[in-house]
Order: structure tokens, then C-alpha cells, then sequence
């Protein structure tokens, strides 16, 4: 994952919607985008020595999906999986991701190789804020495994007191249109697993529409200053994947998304063991 902010009060969002003064190029550096990408989460005793990960090999070509092919088929917005939808879905990702502190989020950890509490049926994979991750997990074979290939987050209020809804725009709409231009600009997409590359479509990309999240406080000091501790109203957009049914062992899997503009790359990798 990588991570931009450009309000100085809002969750993971790069935006330019601020006059181009010298403080607010500061403050939009620290505080509004959040490009969240592949994830798989965090540990509290990780050592980058331990672990060997294997360079994968990549295939230029969309594999075939056939029917019951559930861990490589495309999204469909329209699914279900345990009675929510894929937006509910990714809602709840970042509310998880969101509620950790600055010395255990996984955000902060470009190696890790053990998960926090993941008690639900879907398991959320997460990178690293800085888009560049290596992960080294287990995950019971009951699982389903849902991870972004990168995205947004943009949060109301901020520091910014410019960064407001117009005259008779909705919260929602005002949100979601920064939300959309970041993730407008994003390119060269690329999922691997097992050495087959998986499609990322316009079906991968979802939106969360207007939801409440209460980020943990101590975030305002390692990866969003807009985090008040209290409910907030937020829309989140990005390329999601979701993986059922792999069969149990191991499992390489590699995500790659840049966006041009602004020199974003993300390049991770997640060693699975299915258990």
C-alpha cells in the first residue's frame, strides 16, 4: 500500500482540492490520500532475515476462467459473500485497518509474517503505506481472502477549513468526487497468483458510498492527521480483489498499480499458506 494525504484533517485521500501555498503543499504531503494496497496484515515480531520470498513468474495472458472457478473469477458487483456486499466488504477493511494504533497498524511494516485478530469469515490482506510490502501468513482454508490492489480513502472534517462541500453539493458527492480523480489516475495494474495473471476490470473497482469509520486516535502521529478519534464520514474508492477456494498450501501471490502523476508504485507480495 501506499499512502498520500492531501487535507491536513481527512483519512487516506491525495486530492488537490487546496490553494497551492507553500503550508498547505506541506499539509497535503501528510494528510489526505491513503492509497491502501495489497494486504496482508501485520505482526508483532517480524524479522525480514526469516523468510526467503521467491521472485514469481509472470504471465501476460488473462487465464480462462471456467465455471466453479471461484478463486481466479472476476468480481461481480452483485455477489454476496455471507450476506454482504463487496462495498459492505471493503467498508469493513477499513474500518479494521483503521483501527490500529501507530506501533501495530500494518501499514507500517514492510515485512510481517504474523496476522492480527481476523475472527470473520473473510480475511483481509494489507500492505504497507509506502506501497512496497513483503507478507508471510497463514490462513485457514475456510476463508475467503479480500485485498485492495490500491486505494483512497477521503474523511470530513479536516484542518483545512477550505476543504468543504459546496452550496447544495451532498457530503457524499463532494468525498466521492476526490476519491474518484485519484483513482482516475491509476495505471499499469497487475495481479499474479501462482504465476497466472488475474484480470483487474472496471468490475475490481468499487466504491463505498458514504459511511461512518472512528480511526484510532494515534494515527494523527504516523499515517493520517485528519483522524479525530470520533465518527467520521468517509468514501473510499479502489481495485479490490476477492479469493475463495484455494486449495490448501502454498500460494505466491504479487500486485503491482502506479499512477504516472504522481510517481506511485506499489510492488507486493504475499507468501500464503492455506491451512
Amino acid at each position: 500500500m501506499h499512502v498520500k494525504r492531501k487535507m491536513p484533517k481527512i483519512h487516506n485521500r491525495v486530492g488537490s482540492h487546496c490553494k497551492n501555498t507553500p503550508k498547505m503543499k506541506n499539509q497535503i504531503q501528510h494528510a489526505y490520500a491513503y492509497v491502501f494496497i495489497m494486504s496482508a496484515l501485520f505482526l508483532l515480531s517480524c524479522n525480514a532475515d526469516s523468510f526467503e520470498y521467491p521472485e514469481l513468474k509472470y504471465i501476460d495472458t488473462n487465464r480462462t476462467f471456467t465455471k466453479g472457478d471461484e478463486a481466479e473469477a472476476p468480481l461481480n458487483p452483485s455477489d454476496t459473500y455471507f450476506g454482504k456486499s463487496l462495498q459492505a466488504w471493503t467498508r469493513d477493511w477499513w474500518k479494521y485497518v483503521l483501527s490500529f494504533d501507530c506501533a501495530s497498524n500494518p501499514l507500517n511494516f514492510p515485512v510481517l509474517s504474523s496476522v492480527p485478530d481476523q475472527r470473520g469469515p473473510v480475511f483481509f490482506l494489507v500492505g504497507s503505506k509506502d506501497g512496497i510490502a513483503s507478507r508471510y501468513i497463514d490462513i485457514p482454508r475456510n476463508k475467503k481472502i479480500l485485498f485492495p490492489v490500491i486505494n483512497t480513502i477521503f474523511s470530513f472534517p479536516c484542518t483545512d477549513e477550505s476543504f468543504a462541500p459546496a452550496a447544495n453539493q451532498t457530503l457524499e458527492k463532494f468525498l466521492g468526487i476526490h476519491a474518484n480523480k485519484w483513482i482516475d489516475q491509476v495505471t499499469n495494474l497487475k495481479v499474479v497468483l501462482d504465476g497466472d495473471l488475474l484480470s483487474t476490470r472496471n468490475a475490481n473497482r468499487i466504491s463505498t458510498g458514504l459511511f461512518y469509520l472512528s480511526g484510532n486516535k494515534d494515527l494523527v502521529n504516523c499515517l493520517d492527521v485528519c483522524v479525530s478519534g470520533q465518527s467520521q464520514p468517509a468514501v473510499a474508492e479502489g481495485y479490490w480483489h476477492m479469493l475463495s477456494n484455494l486449495k490448501p498450501g502454498r500460494h505466491e501471490l504479487t500486485v503491482h498499480a502506479e499512477i504516472l502523476q504522481t510517481g506511485v508504485v506499489v510492488d507486493e507480495h504475499y507468501s500464503i499458506n492455506i491451512y
